[in-house]
């Protein structure tokens, strides 16, 4: 039995010459080891790194851009408070600017002056009573020879008043008062040195610590004669 084969795809049956022609053309075409690395020239070599430098440096920016994004969102925390370690003992409330009047002093009836000057000199007397047999009872006033404060500090020298005088060095605080002008508002702490001289002049010393709360506002003193 013989195939019938169409004049028209007959045609189209390409030859064995054809074909080996077309495989020789495809074979030519692709390059050689030799002709790809000259087709990589300087020029194009910079192309490329020009390419890659490029996307690197984008992706470096983006990153950058949300970190910087992230830093600026993120919650701001609130520094803490430093809490001041309590002691068995309370600190004594600090004195108010103001601190001038009159003080308790050694016996009843007794008291110290003090005046604060605006440039931080302190003057005032010690008024108190006599315990020689020659001025026993009367009131005698040591006057202030020097004094001073400093802060809450609180110093003074008295001048000598029938062979006695007096050297106070401590702090004035807040006291018991509960308002400025109450009794003990202001409280004088410290130590009080007593300077004697006998009869044969020479001078002993004698300390003590002492504490001297300040005088209502409207304690009313009776008048007495300064020696």
């Amino acid at each position: 039995m013989h195939t019938f084969i169409h004049p028209a795809r007959k045609s189209r049956v390409p030859s064995p010459e054809s074909r080996d022609k077309r495989s020789r053309d495809k074979k030519s075409r692709v390059p050689s080891p030799e002709t790809r690395d000259n087709l990589l020239t300087p020029k194009h070599g910079f192309r490329l790194l020009a390419t890659r430098y490029s996307r690197l440096a984008t992706l470096i920016l983006m990153l950058a851009s949300g970190a910087a994004w992230a830093q600026a969102n993120a919650p701001k925390s609130t520094p803490e408070r430093a809490t001041p370690a309590r002691s068995g003992a309370p600190a004594p409330k600090p004195a108010s600017d103001d601190v001038s009047g009159m003080y308790t002093f050694l016996r009843e009836g007794e008291f110290v002056e003090v005046d604060v000057e605006p440039d931080g000199r302190v003057t005032g007397f010690i008024s108190r009573y006599g315990e020689r047999d020659s001025d026993r009872g009367a009131f005698l006033d040591h006057m202030f020879t020097k004094g001073s404060m400093q802060g809450n500090k609180l110093g003074f020298t008295t001048r000598s008043v029938h062979g006695v005088a007096f050297e106070f060095k401590g702090t004035v605080d807040r006291g018991e008062g509960k308002a400025p002008g109450a009794e003990a508002y202001h409280v004088i702490k410290g130590t009080l040195t007593q300077m004697t001289e006998d009869k044969d002049h020479k001078t002993s010393a004698q300390q003590r610590e002492v504490e001297f709360k300040s005088f209502p506002s409207d304690a009313i003193m009776a008048p007495h004669k300064k020696d």
